[in-house]
């Protein structure tokens, strides 16, 4: 079976189940019976009695995960719904709360602040699509009608410009998300802006570009929020993303992410500092007995020359940074999109 289609249904078999905790260092497995699903879906049949992957980070934060239990899968459909050319999943569950739709953005393999990258296609619950009125009512909802009321009269997923695809997205998280916000950002070097989404104020963020008729996902992170200075940091148009954070103990680390060609973000640069570097009577002491205590290092190229990497990096920190924050409503977004 597509190792695709293995881990997307797995990991809506698990978040549906009703599992929210952070799983232990060690992968956990369960096995489920095959007599509790049904799939009419055109993804194959599958194998319920496989090991289910319970490793994958991006399901933990799932907004449905503590409020439904899995009763059975009546469907799933891959299919492109946020404008990127890449297909996402839709799963429609009966749970213990009647039947849901359950729409999973694919994010693909995010290389963002694991040093080790991520190795598995990864797909992001936004939450509970708000079409329940059919079921409840006795309506016949059919997975061509959640194509329809995730595409609307776009079927084919057709945009012509940046304010078309935008628009799409905004519309997928406005309708699945209980708390989000947006802004239009230039963080690339052209005329057109990036959007970003910020979910529970920042507990969740995604930045897109356009480009060549489609948006692209550049970054969909998780965890954002805990502390008021945790945000991913960008430069006007300078085709970089910064995120510091304090390493817990003595020393900020500066994490520098470039946008490539194609894909998300590319994890580019690293840098530490120990407190009080800057402090000049502590610096010079420190540099006088210890030598430099700062580490610098470029993941794309570990042979990059020395003084070229370090000259870069010193650049980069002179930027005046900006935090990614959404500030305005999905009302506010769509009407600067139609001006």
């Amino acid at each position: 079976m597509n190792n695709k289609i293995f881990l997307a249904i797995n990991a809506a078999v698990l978040i549906l189940s009703g599992c929210g905790a952070k799983p232990e260092p060690d992968p956990l497995a369960e096995e489920i019976s095959s007599s509790e699903f049904s799939s009419d879906s055109e993804a194959e049949d599958y194998n319920t009695d496989d090991m289910l992957i319970q490793s994958i980070d991006s399901f933990y934060s799932s907004p449905i995960s503590s409020r439904y239990t899995l009763k059975a899968i009546d469907s799933i459909e891959f299919f492109d719904f946020n404008a990127d050319r890449q297909d996402d999943l839709v799963v429609i569950a009966d749970t213990d709360n009647g039947k849901r739709i359950f729409p999973f953005i694919y994010t693909g393999k995010m290389y963002m602040l694991d040093p080790y990258g991520n190795e598995e296609d990864e797909f992001f619950c936004l939450g509970d699509y708000p079409a329940q009125e059919a079921w409840d009512n006795s309506m016949d909802y059919t997975m061509d009608d959640v194509r329809t009321e995730l595409l609307g009269d776009n079927a084919d997923g057709v945009y012509t410009d940046y304010k078309d695809a935008y628009a799409q997205i905004a519309k997928i998280y406005n309708d699945t998300c209980d708390d989000v916000t947006f802004e239009l950002v230039y963080v690339d070097d052209d005329d057109i802006p990036e959007l970003y989404v910020d979910i529970d104020q920042n507990q969740h963020c995604s930045l897109y570009t356009f480009e060549n008729d489609h948006a692209r996902l550049l970054l969909d992170s998780k965890g954002l929020g805990w502390r008021a200075e945790d945000y991913f940091l960008y430069f006007d148009r300078s085709g970089v993303i910064h995120y510091p954070m304090w390493d817990g103990e003595d020393s900020m680390l500066n994490y520098f992410f470039l946008i490539p060609d194609a894909g998300p973000l590319a994890y580019t640069y690293y840098s530490k500092d120990v407190v009080g570097y800057n402090d000049n009577l502590i610096s010079d002491l420190r540099n006088l007995f210890f030598g430099d205590p700062r580490a610098f290092k470029c993941i794309t190229d570990p042979n990059m020359d020395k003084k070229e990497l370090e000259k870069t990096i010193e650049t980069y920190e002179k930027y005046e940074w900006k935090k990614l924050m959404g500030s305005i409503t999905y009302n506010d977004l769509m009407s600067q999109l139609t001006q």
